[in-house]
């Protein structure tokens, strides 16, 4: 399940993204960003690994081991993707002097 979540969110967030809003001025603005592609990248990788030893884990029942290392590969990827966007959105935020 978060492995499929994982492949799909990193396949998505490679595509650039722009965001549009209306300054009080009646002033149009639009922002475009785009996720790291590594970050991305790693998000697919993860995901296809966890959704491996998802199956390997049904498939050798006594192998509870690799559920337990896939849940810390998803892990791992979570905290990756929130430091990306957190960078990310203080960066958006933020404006040089």
């Amino acid at each position: 399940m978060f492995g499929g979540a994982l492949l799909l969110s990193g396949a998505i967030g490679l595509g650039p993204k722009a965001s549009q809003s209306t300054a009080p001025g009646g002033q149009t603005q639009i922002v475009s960003y785009q996720g790291s592609a590594a970050a991305s990248g790693m998000e697919i990788l993860i995901g296809i690994a966890a959704i491996v030893l998802g199956i390997l884990s049904l498939i050798f029942v006594g192998s509870w081991v690799l559920a337990l290392v896939g849940f810390v590969a998803v892990g791992a990827a979570l905290l990756m993707v929130s430091a990306t966007f957190s960078g990310t959105m203080i960066r958006l935020f933020t404006t040089t002097a």
